[in-house]
């Protein structure tokens, strides 16, 4: 029988960077092909995103101990993640008020339309007369 080999713990960084790698890519087909607006899958992203975090957290208290190359990977993978996180977050706005106030799963569309008109801006400038 042969005996199974001990990771070490470059190994074992560099397998979560993989997962990273593969979970950040998961999360922005869905963030930019999905129905956001339907609550299970705000929750199934919502909840992909804190594994993503909680993997960036494990890779932090790590990421000194490593090579220059890794820590400029770490960097490009947490910027790549922001800027599809904001994106989502803003995009799934109207899921996350009605999760969080309890409101009727009928009002998203709505809010939708709200939410819409909010990112147009209010030109204080403008005047009818």
């Amino acid at each position: 029988m042969s005996r199974s080999k001990k990771l070490t713990q470059r190994e074992i960084y560099f397998d979560r960077e993989r997962k990273l790698n593969q979970m950040i890519n998961k999360f922005a087909r869905l963030t930019f092909r999905g129905n956001l607006n339907d609550l299970d899958s705000y929750d199934a992203m919502n909840r992909m995103r804190l594994e993503i975090k909680r993997i960036f957290d494990i890779q932090s208290e790590e990421l000194h101990n490593q090579s220059r190359r890794r820590r400029y990977i770490y960097y490009e993978q947490l910027s790549r993640f922001k800027s599809i996180y904001c994106h989502w977050k803003t995009v799934s706005f109207p899921a996350f008020i009605t999760r969080v106030f309890n409101l009727p799963e009928h009002l998203i569309h709505s809010l939708e339309w709200f939410y819409a008109g909010i990112k147009k801006g209010y030109d204080v400038s403008y005047s009818i007369f």
